[in-house]
């Protein structure tokens, strides 16, 4: 198999469609077709799905999925050694594939991450807005290089280098005529008896919600539950009930809402930079996990 043959393919599924991918890879779409048809014909299976009615993207198959795994980390171990060649002789260049969640793109990411670009014109970075608990499995798979989590339990990390950035407060996002806003901090159990617009069940920061609510002896009464945090805020805003969110979650300034602080517990998450040791982060994801972690600290 050729390594360019893998990248291709590997581009395709990162893309989506033939097309999308020729554009990117600065290739004639055919060229890409015949690279594809090249790696089936070698492998004896059908690589990709093609896309049709109600699927309208390329996926891999279950060969091509195979493959995918083996060929990320033998395209990422070459790519990485023409970066560390680059960073010997003085010159940081390739690529960062950041996955972020959404709150931290807006809070703890945009200083660093512009500082860091400015500094190292030569590398690449991209960056992808993802739900925490599919942070781990995109490192694992190779999909990102560098992982944005917070609220991640240990265990979950367990298998991935991770270092503490910094600790979120979660606090009580109410209306401006509800008597809590009048606060600046109550203990959580005195939440027990509202109802609450709450993130999905599942994902880590319902996890801490919820386990903070029962060391303050109470279960909430969920009236509404929404993947978003932004969506949360405005229905909260609307007058449907109270929320419990990252701080970072409402402006100082905002007209509408208010935050209170919690406390017996004091709910927080910790946000952390992981990557995957296993594949050998180049030096340009070297120097952005250092960047970020000096910026943050």
């Amino acid at each position: 198999m050729e390594l360019r043959d893998l990248n291709y393919l590997l581009v395709c599924l990162d893309e989506g469609h033939l097309t999308r991918a020729a554009r990117r890879l600065h290739v004639a779409q055919p060229t890409l077709s015949h690279a594809i048809a090249r790696l089936e014909s070698e492998v004896g299976e059908r690589l990709l799905e093609r896309p049709r009615k109600g699927h309208p993207l390329l996926t891999a198959t279950a060969a091509g999925k195979l493959l995918e795994a083996r060929a990320r980390r033998a395209v990422g171990e070459v790519q990485a050694f023409g970066d560390d060649l680059s960073a010997l002789r003085g010159v940081v260049r390739g690529q960062v594939r950041i996955g972020s969640m959404q709150t931290l793109n807006s809070t703890l990411l945009p200083k660093p991450l512009a500082r860091f670009a400015l500094e190292h014109p030569k590398v690449e970075v991209s960056l992808y807005t993802l739900a925490a608990e599919d942070i781990p499995s995109a490192l694992f798979e190779q999909r990102i290089d560098v992982g944005l989590i917070a609220g991640a339990p240990a265990q979950v990390l367990s298998d991935l280098e991770a270092r503490r950035l910094c600790s979120e407060e979660l606090v009580a996002i109410v209306r401006h005529d509800d008597p809590l806003a009048k606060r600046q901090r109550v203990p959580l159990r005195h939440l027990a008896n509202h109802g609450f617009v709450m993130v999905l069940p599942g994902t880590f920061t319902n996890g801490l919600i919820v386990d903070a609510c029962r060391k303050a002896d109470f279960v909430p009464k969920v009236l509404l539950r929404l993947e978003s945090g932004e969506a949360i805020r405005e229905v909260v805003r609307a007058g449907l009930g109270i929320t419990i969110l990252p701080l970072g979650y409402l402006s100082p300034r905002d007209p509408t809402l208010r935050a209170v602080h919690l406390t017996q517990p004091i709910p927080k998450r910790e946000v952390q930079i992981a990557w995957d040791q296993r594949s050998r982060p180049s030096a340009a994801v070297k120097a952005f996990i250092e960047e970020f972690k000096r910026a943050v600290g």
